[in-house]
């Protein structure tokens, strides 16, 4: 007696369910789900074309709820396995191909630069690879002079310190030959007593944090490490939501370094110039290593003062850099002033 089977290989006569010779039993549980659709399928079909062969409407329409029924029962139990088995995959169960199980924590590690260092992707360590950025680098620039030297430091781009708190983040590389310390000063504090600060090593880059609503400013120690009230001034404050930042450089003080700052996305103010070893007779004073420190204007109440802004003028520009108190005042293309809406500030400490 021969056999017929459907077109997916399957003969539900009588209510049983066989196979063609082609066609194996399923081999797990997902293939046998799927089987018994079919055959549900075929017997409601069934079910369906005996109507004309003497069945009541009502016995047909009840076989055909109660294949429904079934089938409804199939398919849901085929959905939780589907669920069952994505899950287990996603939850750490051994992939089919015989590889190494997944593992959350391992995933989750951060992968370690190539020299053994910190993980990548620190925010306040730079961009998306997570290296330091320079205020030369950031801004699309190359370094020169003091710059270039610092670059073949041996811990050139490698960032290592850290200090304050805050949604905001100063980048500062020191692009000099010598070490430095940088102090933290906040508005309405003291000017010589930071309440943050970190030291650099030639060509290292570190990062002050400050929080939003606070205003302040970074400047350099002198050799001895004493913060000295005649310092360049790298000028930060954010708004109490944190949305626009004020950043820019002043030498109204004094000029001991040279500060170039960018927020990477156009933001550009300050120099990178070295000019102090030019600058006119008796307004430079020298600290304990003999570095310079150029007189600012302050209130321009002596000569020196005025002699060392007009020096730092012809030199500089006004459009970088507060040379005096009011050229918040001057013109487009003179005025120093400067916001963004970025979180970080690239900046590079050299020469003065």
């Amino acid at each position: 007696m021969s056999t017929s089977y459907d077109i997916n290989g399957v003969n539900s006569v009588g209510g049983q369910t066989a196979y063609a010779p082609s066609t194996q039993p399923p081999n797990n549980d997902i293939q046998m789900f799927e089987q018994q659709i079919e055959a549900l399928l075929a017997q409601m079909q069934g079910n369906g074309g005996g109507s004309g062969g003497g069945q009541s409407g009502a016995q047909v329409t009840g076989g055909q709820n109660s294949s429904v029924q079934a089938l409804e029962r199939v398919a849901e139990a085929l959905l939780q396995a589907l669920e069952s088995r994505d899950g287990q995959r996603a939850g750490g169960a051994p992939p089919s191909d015989g590889g190494a199980p997944f593992s959350p924590e391992a995933s989750a590690q951060p992968a370690a630069s190539p020299g053994g260092g910190a993980p990548s992707g620190d925010l306040a360590s730079g961009g998306p690879s997570g290296a330091p950025v320079s205020a030369a680098t950031a801004s699309g620039g190359t370094s020169s002079g003091t710059d270039a030297a610092a670059g073949s430091s041996p811990t050139a781009g490698v960032s290592s310190t850290s200090a304050g708190s805050g949604p905001n983040a100063i980048q500062i590389t020191n692009t000099t030959d010598k070490p430095m310390t940088l102090g933290k000063f906040q508005n309405g504090q003291s000017t010589t007593d930071p309440s943050a600060q970190i030291t650099l090593q030639p060509g290292q880059t570190g990062t002050i944090n400050y929080q939003n609503g606070e205003a302040g400013f970074v400047a350099k120690a002198d050799s001895s490490g004493t913060f000295q009230p005649n310092a360049s001034r790298l000028e930060y404050e954010a708004d109490a939501d944190g949305k626009q930042k004020y950043p820019d450089v002043s030498y109204i003080d004094g000029r001991n370094a040279s500060i170039s700052l960018t927020d990477g996305a156009g933001l550009n103010k300050g120099d990178d110039k070295s000019i102090a070893a030019n600058a006119p007779a008796g307004t430079v004073t020298t600290d304990s290593a003999g570095d310079p420190t150029i007189a600012g204007y302050y209130d321009g109440s002596t000569a020196t003062m005025q002699a060392g802004a007009n020096y730092m003028q012809s030199q500089l520009g006004t459009d970088g850099a507060y040379l005096h108190p009011n050229d918040d005042q001057l013109g487009a293309g003179s005025n120093p002033m400067s916001s963004t809406q970025s979180n970080t500030i690239y900046a590079d400490f050299g020469n003065a």
